[in-house]
């Protein structure tokens, strides 16, 4: 099976709990720049989240998450 990258996003936002709005991004640094009001200027660490593939294995696949302000940030493409 293939999951859409909407899938992906709706097992995260499930395991996470408090997400209050998704952010697209287009790159991956180790860390993200975030500015909430609970925490001020912060950097965000990557997270991965194991999306099995068919045949077995899995990718991972990268966002950023702000347990303060509940904002998720996503990578935009699922499968390179």
């Amino acid at each position: 099976m293939r999951y859409s990258r909407q899938e992906v996003l709706n097992s995260i936002q499930m395991q996470l709990g408090n997400v209050t709005q998704r952010v697209t991004i287009d790159e991956c640094p180790n860390e993200l720049r975030h500015a909430c009001m609970q925490t001020g200027v912060t950097k965000l660490p990557m997270r991965m989240f194991n999306v099995p593939l068919e045949g077995g294995g899995n990718i991972q696949y990268p966002f950023y998450y702000c347990p303060y302000c509940g904002k998720l940030y996503a990578y935009r493409h699922l499968y390179d």
